[in-house]
């Protein structure tokens, strides 16, 4: 009985230094470092839903990601809602979300600020 004990244990060796074809195995890389990779994601480009125009990320056009559609815009813009429900606490302070003008009514709007469809809904049925 202890012959066919220290076969199985052999086996199980082998296979454990083999690996599977399907699996994935990272590929240590130390040529990228970490300011490499933010250049590069500074080189790309995101286009605005509005006027249709290749804003590159390290210029900062792009203004906001509209909360309703889900698209960038760096023209066209609503404001940041002023409701109840589209603001956030966060640990760094409050987030509000943006939205384009599209996607708001226009009678909502006051200065940068606006009322998104879901906020004059609520404020409606509360009343």
């Amino acid at each position: 009985m202890s012959c066919c004990y220290f076969k199985s244990n052999k086996r199980a060796q082998k296979n454990i230094r083999k690996y599977r074809k399907n699996s994935i195995h990272p590929i240590k890389n130390d040529k990228n470092t970490i300011i490499e990779n933010v250049e590069r994601l500074n080189r790309e480009c995101i286009v605005c839903y509005h006027c249709k125009k290749m804003c590159k990320l390290r210029d900062n056009e792009i203004k906001i990601m509209c909360g309703e559609c889900n698209n960038f815009f760096h023209c066209h813009i609503a404001g940041k809602c002023r409701g109840k429900d589209c603001t956030h606490t966060t640990s760094n302070g409050t987030h509000t979300l943006s939205y384009c003008l599209n996607c708001v009514n226009p009678m909502t709007i006051k200065d940068n600020t606006c009322l998104c469809n879901s906020c004059v809904m609520n404020e409606n049925y509360n009343q």
